[in-house]
């Protein structure tokens, strides 16, 4: 759930529609405890049995980071500057070893950035990050 200027967006639970994944943005424009403005967002192909995302938002941009079950994958998404943007697909990444992730939890104090994923299958807990600023 991401607080924006007094709104407050948050997404749905990702499902699957002809075997692509899908995403709905709910905004919360009169509070978390009025009824939700549902939007419908893009497919993700690349997205397989999705099982966490984290949100994050860094130099002024919003990123979604998924890891999904299905692949062993980390995939990022951007909304640009606002979070009621539609996302594109920055990168989809393979953790080697990965059999099946189930969280991924990103620390945005540390230079570089560190992602935790935990992973259902080999019962690993795995550090990732990026050289990349």
């Amino acid at each position: 759930m991401i607080l924006l200027s007094k709104a407050i967006h948050l997404f749905t639970v990702l499902h699957v529609i002809h075997l692509l994944i899908h995403f709905s943005l709910l905004s919360f424009p009169a509070g978390i405890l009025n009824t939700p403005v549902v939007t419908p967002l893009s497919a993700f192909p690349s997205l397989s049995n999705p099982a966490d995302l984290r949100l994050v938002k860094n130099n002024q941009n919003y990123y979604a980071f998924i890891a999904n079950r299905g692949n062993g994958t980390i995939t990022c998404l951007s909304f640009g500057n606002s979070m009621t943007n539609a996302p594109t697909e920055l990168y989809t990444y393979t953790v080697a070893g990965a059999g099946s992730l189930t969280d991924i939890d990103l620390s945005m104090t540390c230079s570089p950035p560190v992602a935790f994923l935990s992973d259902a299958l080999t019962g690993d807990i795995t550090k990732y990050y990026s050289h990349q600023d």
